[in-house]
């Protein structure tokens, strides 16, 4: 079983190392470029790069193991509600930031803000507070693989992220942004056939819908409930979740550098329908292949995030467990890249050559990008050696803060002409350090409020009430 595993698995790698291989050599020939690729992203590869991007580590192993122990209310409350508010920023954001980002010559999410507010200080101090944000993110993500690892292929946990880590830093690093593209739109693909394999085996296995309700039901009936077992999705809770869903793609710098990089902004129509049925389908797929594990496994001695794991070995053929455990592969990578990317080019091109060594030539700019991504790296790897409770939660922590620190600078940037660049610093400042704050020591939705639920509404507050009290 674990050779037919280890087949597909290294089959995979090698077609996304052959595409890292190949953008490698197109940047080193001058073809393309390590922050936007050249702005020549078509509709199809943008689709799969965002959606890819978002769908992580938290959607294929944070995703059904919520919906495993908290019943149909986590894919009511922490799925489900994700559809509409990132058609929203979709409506309102790609063609503003794609002709903006242009006219303005800004490759980075910094440095189209640096470009709005004319300040190399608060783009440098935003290179640094992404940095730190990123960490949480990748960690979630290295740990996931380590999980898989671990229980699919008999790897120590250790070796698993360490192997994982170091895969995705050397592509990354390699290849820059085309790279990161290109490979998620073949990950991409992964995901879609391991989810159309994976799905019905689940719902089939449980005995159909019906049947699995019923088993549910019998389980504890807390998991039809719209509040969860036990009550646990308070409206505390739900509203903090939908503030997290309505901002998240509003000012996530990995997924708004995608708007940045498109060839025009006719592909954006395209891109979004391609986008939307790949993403509803994705996460009500992994759903539902958690509330299926519930009804086929009682118990997850190792914890909830190994419900999708755990049923593959149970329910698939090997060769078709393999697709399945490759397509967690690629989401995990998909998110990774792509926010070692961002972190590499807002220190490498934001802190590093415009604030600390204007005169620095490309060589030097690549060499520092390669090495923040190291870094980043190498501090994930480290806190992923402890592994986190919830995928999940620490991976919308770290996103919640980096939203808590954009959202305002770039939104209110764009719509309104008053908000400047006090108002920006104040809004990045407090949102981003509150967030922090929620995350580490009130130990995020422990608390009964996702991190998100604070930290949003108070960078939005203090961003508007700065901008009404200073020079606009």
């Amino acid at each position: 079983m674990t050779k037919m595993y280890w087949i597909v698995l290294i089959a995979y790698l090698a077609i996304v190392f052959f595409i890292g291989l190949y953008c490698s050599r197109k940047n080193a020939s001058g073809q393309g470029d390590m922050t936007l690729g050249g702005r020549s992203l078509g509709p199809f590869v943008l689709a799969a790069t965002w959606a890819a991007t978002q769908m992580s580590a938290a959607t294929f192993i944070g995703g059904p193991g919520m919906c495993y122990s908290g019943g149909w209310a986590s894919m009511l409350w922490g799925v489900a509600c994700m559809i509409p508010f990132i058609s929203l920023a979709w409506f309102l954001l790609p063609k503003k930031l794609r002709n903006i980002s242009e006219r303005v010559g800004a490759v980075t999410v910094p440095g189209l803000l640096r470009a709005r507010y004319k300040s190399k200080r608060y783009t440098g101090f935003l290179a640094v507070m992404m940095l730190i944000a990123y960490i949480p993110v990748v960690t979630a993500q290295i740990s996931a693989a380590g999980v898989v690892f671990q229980n699919i292929f008999g790897v120590d946990y250790i070796w698993g992220i360490v192997i994982f880590g170091g895969l995705i830093v050397l592509y990354t690093g390699a290849g820059g942004y085309l790279a990161v593209c290109y490979t998620d739109f073949v990950q991409a693909i992964f995901m879609i056939v391991g989810l159309v394999i994976a799905v019905p085996i689940a719902v089939t296995s449980a005995g159909g819908l019906t049947q699995m309700n019923e088993t549910l039901r019998a389980i504890d009936p807390g998991m039809l409930e719209p509040n969860g077992v036990g009550g646990t999705w308070t409206w505390a809770l739900i509203i903090s979740w939908l503030i997290y869903y309505g901002f998240q793609s509003l000012g996530q710098p990995y997924t708004i550098v995608r708007y940045m990089s498109v060839k025009n902004t006719k592909v954006f129509k395209t891109s979004f329908v391609a986008m939307i049925i790949f993403y509803t389908f994705a996460v009500g797929g992994c759903c539902l292949i958690g509330l299926a594990a519930r009804c086929l496994i009682s118990d997850l001695p190792l914890g909830q995030d190994y419900a999708l794991v755990e049923l593959v070995k149970r329910t698939c053929h090997p060769l078709v467990g393999g697709v399945v455990i490759a397509a967690i592969f690629a989401a995990c990578m998909s998110t990774v890249d792509s926010a070692l990317h961002v972190v590499g080019t807002a220190i490498s091109v934001d802190l590093y050559k415009d604030c600390i060594n204007p005169d620095c030539t490309p060589e030097k700019e690549r060499r520092i990008f390669t090495l923040a991504i190291l870094v980043v790296g190498i501090v994930s790897l480290i806190m992923a050696v402890n592994p986190p409770e919830s995928i999940m939660a620490l991976l919308t922590y770290g996103v919640a803060t980096l939203v808590a620190m954009m959202f305002m600078p770039i939104v209110a940037g764009i719509f309104w002409k008053r908000f400047n660049l006090k108002a920006a610093f104040a809004s990045s400042a407090v949102g981003g350090s509150l967030a922090l704050f929620w995350f580490v020591v009130m130990k995020g939705t422990a608390s009964g409020i996702h991190p998100a639920g604070v930290a949003i509404p108070a960078a939005i507050i203090v961003g508007v009430v700065v901008a009404l009290l200073t020079k606009p």
